[in-house]
């Protein structure tokens, strides 16, 4: 070969190699940028985007099952024994939701109602069924009216103390279990009513009365278009950017979103925030550590124990107090009475998971465990999809002694659970599919793409380079093939433009 070619594919090769490592690096810079800004556009809340259809009808398989708490010892309780229960469950529905009635606001966000349906699922219940299932607990419409009895003149006392005694002779009643979650008409509720219109909403009283086909109110949220990290947060729930429930601004504000889809690049160390309509307050959720929904790498996300914690430990939670920390529970239990119409509700985790130890020293039969009492979120950091979901929640009530009651003269204080539920979503299979398409493979291609490019740069840089030194060793070794390859200005110029 010719010295003229021998240079050529020198100079070719340094190049090239030179051009690919240069397109590597710059690739490694460049792709993070594109990717993010494909990645917004496609997250954001506009219609006809991926994030748009993933928002308004998440593609999972949503269930919720019930547990509830039937009361073994009630005659024992009326004479002040500790109340023993049992759980028995889970009696499960399959839950549809989607987004209905969306309205675009021209100003950046979008309004919403979400019903949410319940078709009960006899396979996941293990043959169990609610409309047969029978179970005791406390007699929740009757402790709801002598609830706000204790704050009515002596005369309204005596008057309902009468009734109670022709009507109801005990502390406890006994449901199928599909009356007490979706409801059942009560005697004491509607005479309340007719005496009273203002001490109850309703002559009805379940868990989720009402609950079937309906939506929990209006939401106004951020389509993400202007900042995407308010992409979904909530802007009002009917009309308003608090509630007036508790004793502080701070925790009347409405924060987060409502919980099915959050925004785009999550940091591990950010806390997420969720409103929930049934407890009437925002929750937050911080991160545990790395998992995997589906072949898809998620960050699991729980609901920590500092959030329904003593006042005494966590001080800022002294504002969930009513009316004020004096009347404070125990850390663990949430007081929403004044969230649910009245009813002396008590919200809490399964199993009371994080309550303080007076709160076990009440009762007999829960036993906590953060693996299965825990609420829980597996969400896609990049694009803010929550692909497993476990909202976990107990409902309970709080007994002790009113006097102007007989058979409840000597019942025991005690927080006593009603009802838990767990919410469970898994994104279904196409979903994951769906998104490891777009958001998986951009990924890998950027990930590994730039670092092939350069490797290969180099590689080829590291071969021109060899053959250079090579060829320039063994001009050095034999003088005679320097002498007849140098050439004169007018035969190196050809050759330059051949390479080139």
């Amino acid at each position: 070969m010719k010295g003229g070619t021998k240079f050529c594919i020198s100079a070719t090769t340094l190049f090239v190699g030179l051009i690919i490592a240069v397109v590597g690096v710059s690739f490694l810079h460049f792709f993070p940028i594109i990717f993010d800004e494909a990645l917004k556009k496609q997250t954001r809340l506009v219609e006809g985007s991926t994030g748009y259809n993933i928002w308004e009808s998440p593609p999972a398989d949503i269930f919720i099952d019930f547990y509830v708490w039937h009361l073994e010892n009630p005659l024992e309780v009326e004479k002040g024994a500790k109340p023993n229960v049992t759980q028995r469950g889970p009696y499960t529905y399959r839950e549809t939701r989607s987004k209905d009635f969306i309205q675009n606001n021209k100003n950046g966000t979008l309004s919403y109602v979400q019903p949410e349906r319940y078709v009960f699922d006899p396979v996941h219940s293990e043959g169990r069924d609610p409309k047969v299932d029978n179970f005791t607990t406390v007699n929740m419409p009757l402790l709801t009216i002598i609830n706000q009895l204790q704050y009515m003149p002596e005369n309204y006392r005596y008057l309902f103390n009468v009734f109670a005694n022709l009507l109801e002779r005990h502390l406890h009643a006994t449901h199928t279990v599909h009356d007490f979650i979706w409801g059942y008409f009560s005697p004491l509720l509607a005479l309340a009513k007719i005496l009273r219109p203002e001490m109850v909403a309703t002559d009805e009283f379940g868990i989720y009365v009402g609950k079937n086909n309906s939506s929990d109110g209006v939401y106004t949220v951020y389509d993400g278009v202007r900042n995407y990290t308010k992409t979904n947060e909530i802007e009002r729930w009917n009309g308003k950017d608090d509630v007036s429930y508790w004793t502080t601004k701070y925790a009347n504000r409405i924060n987060g979103t409502d919980g099915t889809y959050f925004r785009q690049f999550l940091t591990k160390e950010e806390k997420i925030y969720i409103f929930i309509s049934d407890i009437c307050r925002s929750v937050y959720a911080t991160f545990q550590n790395e998992s995997e929904t589906r072949q898809i790498p998620t960050w699991r996300y729980v609901i920590p124990k500092s959030v329904f914690d003593n006042h005494y430990i966590e001080p800022s939670n002294a504002a969930f107090c009513t009316p004020d920390k004096n009347s404070c529970p125990p850390g663990g239990i949430l007081n929403i009475t004044d969230c649910q119409y009245g009813a002396p509700i008590y919200f809490s985790s399964p199993h009371f998971l994080f309550a303080d130890n007076e709160v076990f020293q009440m009762i007999n039969g829960v036993h906590p465990n953060n693996t299965l009492h825990q609420s829980y979120l597996e969400i896609e950091p990049y694009t803010g999809v929550p692909l497993k979901i476990g909202k976990r929640s107990q409902i309970n009530t709080y007994i002790h002694s009113y006097d102007f009651i007989e058979f409840y003269k000597n019942v025991p204080k005690a927080y006593l659970p009603l009802v838990w539920m767990e919410e469970r979503s898994f994104a279904t299979k196409e979903a994951a599919d769906e998104l490891k398409r777009q958001l998986m493979v951009p990924l890998a291609i950027g990930k590994y793409s730039p670092w092939v490019a350069f490797s290969l740069g180099i590689l080829i840089l590291l071969v021109g380079i060899g053959c250079s030194r090579y060829q320039w060793k063994q001009w050095n070794e034999n003088p005679s093939l320097a002498i007849n390859s140098v050439m004169t200005d007018e035969e190196i110029e050809p050759m330059m433009h051949d390479c080139m």
